[in-house]
C-alpha cells in the first residue's frame, strides 16, 4: 500500500509547495489534493520527489498521545514544529508508535519533548529504556513531567532542557548547540529546510527572498518558496 499525507485544502501556492516538500521528505509514496487544476503545474514540477523514501534523520519528536485524549490542547507542539523544521528534519512519535517499539536508540540518538505534563507509566518507561541504551531527550521549556496518577518522573541524567519555546528563538539556538552531529540536523536557522536521502538532498526555501545553500560542488541558489536539489553531497 503506498502511503500518503491527508490532503489540505485552501492552500496557496507557497504553502502547496511546502506540502509537497513535507510529503517528500517524510516518505510519501502518492499525493491527492482536491485542488488539481489550481495546482498542477507545481504537482508537474516536483511530484518525482515522492519517492516513498523518507530522510534520513535520527531525531524523533514527542506527540503527547495521553494528554491529547485527556482534553489537552497540542498546539504548543504543533507551532514549535514549524521553526524546528528550520534547524533539523524530524519523525514525530505517538505514543502508540513508542509502544511498538519505535523509540529505539539504535534508531534515533535523540528525542525532543514540548509537552509531557500527563504521560502514561509505560511511556515514562520506554522514556527511560531509551536513555539507559544511549539516547539523549531534550526537553524544551521546564514543565514538570508526570504520569496520569500526578507521580513525578525522576529523570535520567541524559535529560537536558532547554529555554521555552517563545519568538526570540533562544530554545532553537540552544538546541543547535545540542544537535551538533546529529543525522538530520542542517545545522543553520536560515529559513532553508533540507531533506537528505543518500547522496539526494533538496530543500525548500520558506523565505520571501532568494537563499543559497553551498555542496560539495558549489553554491545553490533557492529562489523564494520553491524547492531545489542537488545529487552531490554536503560539504
Amino acid at each position: 500500500m503506498k502511503e500518503c499525507t491527508e490532503p489540505a485544502g485552501n492552500l496557496d501556492e507557497k504553502a502547496f509547495v511546502r506540502r509537497m516538500f513535507s510529503d517528500a521528505s517524510c516518505g510519501a509514496a502518492q499525493f491527492f489534493t482536491y485542488e488539481f487544476e489550481q495546482h498542477a503545474a507545481t504537482m508537474q514540477k516536483y511530484i518525482h520527489l515522492l519517492t516513498g523514501k523518507p530522510g534520513e534523520t535520527e531525531i524523533a519528536v514527542y506527540c503527547p498521545t495521553t494528554l491529547y485524549r485527556l482534553g489537552g490542547n497540542l498546539q504548543p507542539t504543533i507551532k514549535a514544529a514549524y521553526p524546528l523544521r528550520d534547524l533539523c528534519e524530524f519523525d514525530v512519535l505517538d505514543e502508540c508508535l513508542i509502544d511498538d517499539g519505535a523509540l529505539n536508540a539504535n534508531r534515533y540518538k535523540t528525542l525532543l519533548i514540548f509537552q509531557a505534563n500527563i504521560v502514561d507509566q509505560s511511556i515514562i518507561e520506554w522514556f527511560e529504556r531509551f536513555a539507559k541504551n544511549g539516547g539523549k531527550i531534550i526537553r524544551i521549556g521546564n514543565e514538570p513531567i508526570a504520569n496520569i496518577e500526578g507521580k513525578p518522573w525522576k529523570q535520567p541524567s541524559k535529560l537536558r532542557s532547554t529555554a521555552a519555546v517563545n519568538s526570540d528563538q533562544k530554545w532553537l539556538k540552544e538546541l543547535q548547540q545540542e544537535l551538533v552531529g546529529v543525522k538530520g540536523v542542517d545545522g543553520k536557522l536560515d529559513g532553508v529546510w533540507s531533506c537528505r536521502r543518500g547522496n539526494e538532498t533538496f530543500w525548500f526555501n520558506s523565505k520571501d527572498k532568494e537563499a543559497t545553500v553551498s555542496t560539495a560542488t558549489g553554491d545553490v541558489k533557492i529562489a523564494p518558496y520553491t524547492i531545489s536539489e542537488s545529487t552531490t553531497k554536503w560539504p
